[in-house]
């Protein structure tokens, strides 16, 4: 009589079959089939394991040859029963995008993060995101923004907290006597977190300078004595403007060669053309504070 061999899962524990390359249970690679991406001599585990039968998609064969680019991949069962799986690492980015895109519109598609099952959409959700990154002009600077209404200094425009003025996160905090704002720098970090628990699998998000830019972040801003920022104002009832809070400030004058003079004073702008001038300043003014405290920073 031959004895059956098993093979426990590390993570899970479920007991699989002895030639099991991944976790039933799981999709955790088992036994000597693990990714071996090397950082620092020291091999990381993959972060995506993927797992697709037979179909008889035309994208088939394509998914097939590109889920052989991972070291990883195996094959089990025969004919209409096969089941291909693989893994990738957050540095093997190319391959495991172009076995999503071969996969897309599947329906038996599965996918593990961490070795943890995943809905599809819930664990790729950042793939378009990330490849208009990739084909942007300036790769180092798109998710940092490259709108006025996207510009942060997080790193990743789409944790939804810009640094337009008026931003509802901007309010998070008190104004004291003196005129000085104090930041409530735990719910910002509170909105962070919200964000980052939805974006962190995106290869491009690095969580660690998220962190250095909130703690980096002031606790205080005194628009009299601090460059950059100015007072929201709102009126009371005895028509006085009071500063309840502060925002970047949208102060920003023209630069450049003068090309023409201008021989006389200019006429008072129409409200249509004031409104747009306006609007020109406020993102002239964003964009010059995005940028000084992402090169503070970035050099940091």
């Amino acid at each position: 009589m031959i004895e059956e061999t098993t093979l426990e899962c590390p993570q899970c524990g479920y007991t699989n079959e002895g030639n099991s390359k991944f976790c039933q249970e799981c999709g955790k690679t088992l036994g000597s089939e693990i990714v071996e991406a090397v950082t620092d001599g020291e091999a990381i585990e993959p972060l995506f394991s993927i797992e697709f039968p037979f179909s008889s998609s035309a994208n088939y064969e394509f998914a097939v040859e590109a889920a052989k680019k991972s070291p990883s991949y195996v094959v089990e069962g025969e004919g209409k029963k096969l089941l291909h799986r693989t893994s990738f690492t957050k540095e093997q980015i190319d391959p495991l995008l172009e076995l999503i895109e071969r996969l897309k519109g599947w329906r038996n598609r599965t996918v593990y993060v961490e070795g943890k099952k995943m809905p599809w959409d819930a664990a790729f959700g950042w793939t378009q995101c990330y490849q208009r990154r990739q084909s942007a002009y300036d790769v180092g600077r798109y998710c940092f923004g490259e709108q006025a209404y996207e510009h942060n200094i997080w790193g990743c425009s789409r944790l939804g907290l810009s640094l337009l003025p008026y931003e509802p996160w901007l309010a998070y905090g008190k104004m004291d006597q003196s005129g000085t704002f104090h930041f409530d720098k735990a719910r910002i970090e509170h909105e962070l977190n919200t964000g980052l628990a939805e974006l962190r699998l995106c290869p491009a998000l690095d969580e660690k300078e998220v962190r250095q830019a909130i703690a980096a972040f002031p606790e205080k801003v005194n628009p009299e004595q601090d460059k950059g920022w100015e007072y929201v104002t709102e009126h009371n009832d005895d028509f006085q403007e009071i500063a309840v809070g502060v925002k970047p400030s949208t102060k920003a004058k023209a630069t450049g060669p003068v090309v023409k003079e201008s021989p006389q004073p200019l006429a008072q702008p129409t409200k249509e053309a004031a409104g747009c001038g306006a609007a020109v300043l406020l993102v002239l003014g964003t964009i010059a504070l995005a940028t000084s405290l992402i090169s503070v920073l970035l050099v940091g």
